[in-house]
């Protein structure tokens, strides 16, 4: 990680979220995926700005681009939702803040579900 802090959270379930997020602030992540396919990613998050912005990264490759909007305040939390392709195997993702001013209470993956149009 680097630039970020935490602090306790006022979300569901307490805690420490990360805090301070200012743009080119990353965290890593190592993530063991069973499969390789499609994941909803989800970000609970707080903003009192509307410039925020999270790039997941594997590498130098960017797998999403993810505005945060502005949830009225620093611990006023919101889940964002982006879809990523992921291949299996253990593998470090970073989370770039490509635009700052929001905290981070959990990211979570799922697989995603395909809704096919007629």
């Amino acid at each position: 990680m680097s630039g970020i802090q935490t602090q306790n959270t006022n979300d569901t379930g307490g805690g420490l979220n990360v805090g301070w997020i200012d743009t080119g602030d990353w965290m890593d992540y190592e993530v063991d995926v069973d499969t390789t396919g499609l994941y909803q990613v989800e970000y609970r998050i707080a903003s009192g700005a509307a410039a925020g912005h999270i790039q997941l990264k594997s590498g130098e490759t960017v797998l999403s681009d993810t505005a945060v909007p502005n949830s009225g305040g620093y611990q006023n939390w919101r889940t964002v939702t982006d879809t990523v392709e992921l291949p299996a195997g253990v593998q470090t993702l970073r989370l770039y803040a490509s635009g700052g001013g929001f905290n981070m209470n959990w990211i979570n993956f799922q697989p995603a579900t395909i809704t096919s149009i007629p």
